[in-house]
């Protein structure tokens, strides 16, 4: 999924970083919360396939806003920093998903799509810049 939504639908249409920003977090969140609640194969299916439609949308789009706020010379520490987030959530990641699952099955993906949610309400109000 991601792959395709980033080679050709993004490709194809044109939709502005903050556009994407804007949208992509809460679906994001939506979709994580729907996954504790789907009653049928078919709904985990397409919660899975929304999650991945969200998420291939925000990778690009929070790249960008990032490494286009900040002066040219700052774009590789930017670049640097983005590259190590994924990390981070890899490390803490199982960690706090275990401790919240352990509470309740249901807990990480509430927790996650809240804070899904959230970053989609802050950029509600953030301008992101479109070029430098």
């Amino acid at each position: 999924t991601s792959t395709f939504m980033q080679a050709v639908v993004l490709q194809v249409i044109n939709i502005s970083t903050q556009t994407l920003l804007r949208i992509c977090f809460l679906i994001f969140g939506m979709v994580l919360i729907s996954i504790s609640v789907v009653d049928s194969l078919t709904e985990f299916f397409l919660a899975y396939a929304g999650m991945g439609i969200a998420f291939s949308m925000i990778t690009p789009s929070l790249n960008a806003a990032a490494t286009l706020s900040v002066e040219p010379s700052e774009q590789g520490e930017v670049a640097g920093f983005l590259a190590g987030a994924p990390v981070v959530g890899m490390i803490f990641g199982p960690t706090i998903g275990t401790l919240l699952y352990n509470l309740d099955p249901t807990f990480p993906f509430y927790y996650g799509g809240l804070g899904a949610i959230i970053l989609g309400v802050y950029f509600q109000f953030v301008r992101v810049s479109e070029d430098h």
